[in-house]
C-alpha cells in the first residue's frame, strides 16, 4: 500500500509541471489580438493625415494660371472697373486662376490677396506644367512685335524725312525757276553777269544760282558742264541745266557753248542772244549735248 501511494503523488506533481507551463486558449487570444492592435498604430495612417500630406506635395495638374501675354494687364480689387487697382502684370507674369467666370472676370490669386482681370484681358489660360513654356512664348512675341514695331517706327522716320527733304528740293527748285522768269524780256550782253543790266546765258545762269539758291557756279558755259551730276532727260526736273553747242550750231563736236534753266513742262529760260536776249524755248530746240542738276 505505502509504494502505491507514492506513484500517485508523482503522477500528480508531473501534471501539475506541465499545466503551469502551457498558457490557457484565453491568454492566447488576448496576447494576439493586442499584438495586432500594436501593429495597426504603428503601421496605419489615418486618411485624413493620408490627404493632408498628398495636399501639400502635389499640385493638381488641371490648376489652371492666367499667363500675360501681348500688353501688360491691370488687376482689380472686385469685378467691377470701378474697382481698385492693386497690382499690375507684365508680360510672361503668372497668377493660379481661382475661378474664370461666365461673365469674363477672372478671379486670380496674387500674393495673399484675391483679384479679378476684367474681360478681354491679354492672358492665357494654362495648366501649371505649361505656365513656363507660355511664358518664355508671350516674351518671345512681345519682343519680336517691339522689335517690328521699332523698325516700322524707324522706316517711318525716315520716310519721312525724305519727304521732307523732297518737298524743301522741291520748292528749291520752284524758286529758282519763279526768281529766274522774272528776267524775261531781259537784255542779252555778252560778257554780262547781272541780268538787271544785261547776261550772257553763263552769266544769267550763275546770278540765279546764287541769288535763288546759294549755289556757286562757275563762270562758263563749258566750266559749268563740269559742275552738279549728270542726269538723262527722262529726269528732268525745275531748276537743272542743260547745255548746248554754240549759237545755232548741231554738231557735237563743236563742243559746249551755250547753257540755259530747265523750268518745267517742257521749256526752259535762258539768254538767248542780242536778239531775243532772255526768253523762254522748248528744251529740245536743239538736242542738248548734256543735262546736269546742281540742286541735289
Amino acid at each position: 500500500m505505502h509504494f502505491t501511494r507514492i506513484r500517485t503523488v508523482a503522477a500528480l506533481s508531473l501534471c501539475g509541471l506541465i499545466t503551469a507551463a502551457v498558457p490557457s486558449p484565453a491568454y492566447i487570444h488576448a496576447a494576439e489580438t493586442q499584438a495586432e492592435t500594436e501593429e495597426l498604430q504603428t503601421d496605419s495612417t489615418s486618411p485624413e493625415d493620408a490627404s493632408a500630406e498628398d495636399d501639400s506635395q502635389v499640385v493638381p495638374e488641371q490648376q489652371l494660371f492666367a499667363v500675360v501675354k501681348d500688353d501688360d494687364v491691370t488687376i482689380y480689387s472686385g469685378d467691377s472697373g470701378n474697382s481698385q487697382v492693386i497690382a499690375n502684370g507684365s508680360v510672361g507674369d503668372s497668377f493660379k486662376v481661382s475661378n474664370a467666370d461666365t461673365s469674363g472676370w477672372t478671379e486670380v490669386s496674387v500674393g495673399n490677396t484675391t483679384g479679378y482681370l476684367k474681360p478681354g484681358s491679354t492672358v492665357s489660360l494654362v495648366n501649371v506644367g505649361q505656365v513656363a513654356d507660355a511664358a518664355m512664348v508671350a516674351r518671345e512675341d512681345a519682343a519680336e512685335k517691339e522689335a517690328e514695331a521699332m523698325a516700322a517706327a524707324q522706316a517711318a522716320a525716315e520716310a519721312a524725312a525724305t519727304e521732307a527733304a523732297e518737298n524743301a528740293n522741291q520748292a528749291l527748285r520752284n524758286q529758282v525757276v519763279a526768281f529766274a522768269e522774272q528776267y524775261l524780256g531781259g537784255r542779252y550782253i555778252w560778257g554780262g553777269e547781272d541780268p538787271n543790266v544785261g547776261a550772257d546765258c553763263s552769266g544769267f545762269v550763275k546770278y540765279v544760282m546764287a541769288h535763288a539758291a546759294g549755289v556757286s557756279m562757275n563762270r562758263t558755259a563749258i566750266e559749268q558742264a563740269q559742275q552738279g551730276t549728270p542726269i538723262t532727260e527722262d529726269r528732268l526736273q525745275p531748276g537743272d541745266l542743260l547745255f548746248y553747242t554754240r549759237g545755232s550750231a548741231t554738231d557735237a563736236q563743236i563742243g559746249i557753248g551755250h547753257v540755259a534753266i530747265y523750268i518745267g513742262d517742257g521749256k526752259i529760260i535762258h539768254s538767248s542772244n542780242e536778239r531775243d536776249g532772255v526768253k523762254i524755248s522748248d528744251w529740245d530746240y536743239r538736242t542738248p549735248l548734256k543735262i546736269v542738276n546742281v540742286l541735289g
